[in-house]
């Protein structure tokens, strides 16, 4: 069983079993004794729509699909075999994320064949845009994420028109930059 399918489980139990505590007698030694277990992961809301993802995908397409969430801005980025199954993706992602979904923007791609070849020249060029943003404005980088798909730079965050437009232009100068994508959310 994988990691994605084990977290809603030990979450399922340990509701469970707050639940029969607090109904007995001992209830509140029972209670911190549950709520105080450190070896209990955390479940964020990435993991949940992660999960909702896994249950919808083909095998084939789950390995590129990535879910990046700033703020309760998400982004779905990947590679699919169907507008259905893009679709999908979006109603989970939205259905999971549920009352902390700010913005979705589904920029999967639907293609005829899976190719991972690209994952390390995204990974390299993501490294080199969030490199950039952290050098070139350091408050900036904060508040941003460099996300790369296909060498398609997608900038999420919370800024300013202006930050955006500082940020999406100094991004696009980098070597090997197809196109620069903005999925802001502008504070002005």
């Amino acid at each position: 069983m994988s990691r994605r399918a084990i977290v809603p489980l030990i979450v399922l139990l340990a509701v469970t079993l707050q639940s029969c505590a607090s109904s007995s007698p001992g209830a509140a030694q029972a209670q911190s004794q549950v709520t105080s277990t450190p070896s209990t992961p955390a479940v964020t809301v990435t993991d949940v729509i992660e999960n909702a993802i896994s249950t919808t995908v083909t095998p084939a397409s789950l390995p590129t699909i990535a879910v990046h969430d700033f703020d309760g801005i998400i982004l779905i980025t990947g590679q699919v075999l169907s507008e259905d199954e893009k679709s999908k993706i979006s109603n989970a992602v939205a259905f999971s994320a549920g009352s902390q979904l700010r913005r979705l923007s589904n920029e999967l791609r639907v293609v005829a064949q899976i190719d991972t070849s690209v994952a390390t020249n995204d990974a390299s060029l993501a490294t080199a845009a969030n490199t950039l943003l952290a050098n070139a404005v350091p408050s900036l980088a904060e508040q941003t994420e460099a996300v790369v798909e296909n060498a398609i730079v997608y900038l999420l965050g919370r800024v300013t028109r202006a930050q955006g437009d500082a940020a999406a232009q100094l991004v696009s100068g980098l070597d090997r930059v197809a196109s620069v994508k903005v999925v802001f959310e502008y504070t002005d």
